[in-house]
C-alpha cells in the first residue's frame, strides 16, 4: 500500500506488544513479566512462562506499526491516484463518492521501545522492576463527506444548504516516556476471600512531547445561498499546536531534541487467581497530562464569518482583499499560550485460563479475554469499548502459536495473529492485527505488524 491516509485509534491496542496484538489486544490477566507493560504492572510478578523461570528480562527494541482507514482501500487509492492528471467520469464520482462513510476515519501509529529490561524477585518477596524507554508517534484525522462533495461536485451542489464540517478533526504527536515500575505479590485481601497470587503494580513515568496539534473542538458549520454568491462560516472551534524548537528548521534538527511539552503519568493494576490456572486482571493505565510550552498556539474562534460577491466580475484586487480578510480573521482567533493535554487514559479489565495449569494436565493451551475503556480521545485514545478474545496453543515446543478477535474500539471488528520462538534464554514474537486485510486484498483498508525480541538471563530454574 503505497499511500495510508492516516481512524482514531490505537492507545487502547499497544501496537508493539506482540503477545497482547496477536491475541485481540488482550492481556490483563495474561501477558508476564516485560510484556505486562502497559496493560497491567502487577503481572510484572509472574515470569513470562512457567517454563521459562528467569529473572531478568532485557528487550531489543520491540515495535509496532499501524495504519487503517474506513475508507481508502488499495483498489478505491488506485482509482484516485493510479494515473496522473486523470479527468473522472461522472460514473466514476458517483463510485468514489459511495465508498467514503459519513465521516472519512483514519490513522497511523508507530511505537517503539528502545531500551527495556525487567528483573523479577517476587518469589522472594522483594518484588519485580522493570525500566523502559518508549517512542510512540501517530496521527488521526476525521473529515466530514460534504468535503469530499465540493471536491468532486463542485459548490453548487450546496446552493441554499448546509455544509457540514463538524466532525472534521485530526492530531498528531510524538511522544518519549522514561517509565519505571515496581509490583509485588501481597497478603490475600479481606475483601476477596480464596484468591491467590494476588499482586498489586505500579508504573510512573516522564513524558516528554516532541510535538502536538489537535483539534480540540469543532461545530463549525458553513451555510451558502442559493445564488451561489455568499458563503457564511459559524465558526466555533479550538486548535492546539506545539513543537520542539529543535524541529522548527532544518538546521536545528536533532534526535536528542528538547521537549514541546513535558507531563508525568502513572498505570496501577492488581491481579490474582480464582483457582490454578484461572487468572484476573485489572488496570488503570495512563493518568496524566502533558503540558505545552514550546511555540504553544491556541487557535480559536466562535462567531459568524461571511464572504460575499462571488458573483461578481473578480479582479485581482478583490481577490487580494477577500485574501487579506481571510487572513486577518485567522490571525485575530490565535495566541501564543500554554496548554494541557491529558494522557489516552484507560481501563482494562481481563480474565485467562491457562489449562495445562488448571486441568494439570499436558494440554498447552491458554485462553484470554479483556474489556478496554478508554476516557478519552487523545494520542489516539477511543472512547469506544473494546472486547477482545485471545487464543495460545504450545503444542509445538518453543513455537507458541497465537490468535485473537477484537469487537468495538474505534477500529471495530479485527482478527489478528502471530507466532513468536520462545527458548530459555531467547523470545521472539511477530504479530498483525489485520489478517482479514490478507483476504480482502484490493479491498484492503488497514496494514499493521509488530515484532519484539528478548533476552533473558540468570535462571532460576527450568521445566522440561
Amino acid at each position: 500500500m503505497a499511500f495510508i491516509i492516516p481512524q482514531r485509534s490505537l492507545a487502547q491496542l499497544s501496537i508493539d506488544n506482540s503477545t497482547s496484538a496477536a491475541m485481540g489486544s488482550t492481556g490483563a490477566a495474561f501477558t508476564n513479566g516485560f510484556p505486562a507493560l502497559g496493560i497491567n504492572p502487577a503481572r510484572l510478578t509472574h515470569f513470562e512462562h512457567p517454563d521459562r523461570r528467569l529473572r531478568g528480562t532485557v528487550a531489543f527494541a520491540p515495535f509496532g506499526v499501524s495504519a487503517s482507514s474506513n475508507a481508502l482501500s488499495i483498489s478505491l487509492y488506485n482509482l484516485i491516484f493510479g494515473t496522473e492528471g486523470k479527468v473522472f467520469t461522472e460514473a466514476q464520482k458517483q463510485e468514489i463518492f459511495n465508498s467514503f462513510a459519513d465521516v472519512t476515519r483514519a490513522s497511523n501509529e508507530t511505537a517503539v521501545t528502545s531500551l527495556g529490561i525487567s528483573l523479577n524477585y517476587a518469589d522472594l518477596g522483594i518484588g519485580s522492576f522493570a525500566f523502559s524507554i518508549r517512542d510512540d508517534a501517530g496521527a488521526n484525522f476525521g473529515l466530514n463527506k460534504d468535503y469530499l462533495a465540493l471536491l468532486l461536485f463542485g459548490n453548487e451542489s450546496f446552493a441554499g444548504r448546509r455544509m457540514q464540517i463538524s466532525d472534521t478533526q485530526a492530531d498528531a504527536w510524538w511522544n518519549r516516556s522514561y517509565t519505571v515500575s515496581f509490583a509485588r505479590f501481597t497478603p490475600e485481601p479481606r475483601f476477596a476471600k480464596g484468591i491467590k497470587k494476588f499482586a498489586v503494580g505500579a508504573s510512573v513515568r516522564l513524558v516528554h512531547s516532541f510535538g502536538y496539534a489537535g483539534t480540540e473542538r469543532n461545530s463549525s458549520k458553513v451555510f451558502t445561498s442559493l445564488s451561489g454568491d455568499s458563503v457564511s462560516v459559524e465558526a466555533n472551534y479550538r486548535l492546539l499546536s506545539s513543537v520542539s524548537e529543535n524541529f522548527q528548521s532544518e538546521q536545528s534538527f536533532t534526535p536528542l531534541a528538547s521537549p514541546a511539552g513535558t507531563g508525568f503519568g502513572a498505570d496501577v493494576g492488581i491481579s490474582g487467581e480464582f483457582d490454578k490456572g484461572i487468572a484476573f486482571g485489572a488496570a488503570l493505565c495512563d493518568l496524566g497530562a502533558v503540558h505545552y510550552t514550546a511555540d504553544a498556539t491556541i487557535k480559536e474562534r466562535n462567531g459568524l464569518i461571511t464572504f460575499t460577491g462571488f458573483n461578481d466580475l473578480l479582479t485581482d484586487g478583490k481577490v487580494q482583499a477577500q485574501l487579506d480578510s481571510l487572513r486577518g480573521l485567522i490571525e485575530e482567533s490565535s495566541r501564543k499560550e500554554s496548554f494541557t493535554v491529558g494522557l489516552p487514559a484507560r481501563f482494562r479489565f481481563g480474565v485467562a485460563v491457562r489449562f495445562d495449569e488448571w486441568l494439570e494436565q499436558s494440554v498447552p493451551v491458554a485462553v484470554s479475554l479483556d474489556y478496554v475503556q478508554g476516557f478519552n480521545e487523545v494520542y489516539g485514545n477511543s472512547l469506544a469499548p473494546l472486547v477482545g478474545v485471545g487464543f495460545e496453543s504450545r503444542h509445538w515446543p518453543g513455537v507458541p502459536l497465537r490468535t485473537g478477535l477484537r469487537f468495538g474500539g474505534a477500529q471495530g471488528f479485527g482478527w489478528s495473529l502471530g507466532v513468536g520462538l520462545d527458548t530459555p534464554y531467547f523470545a521472539a514474537d511477530f504479530s498483525t492485527r489485520n489478517v482479514e486485510s490478507i483476504f480482502r486484498g484490493q479491498s484492503a483498508t488497514a496494514i499493521s505488524f509488530g515484532l519484539s525480541m528478548r533476552l533473558r538471563f540468570d535462571r532460576l530454574r527450568e521445566v522440561d
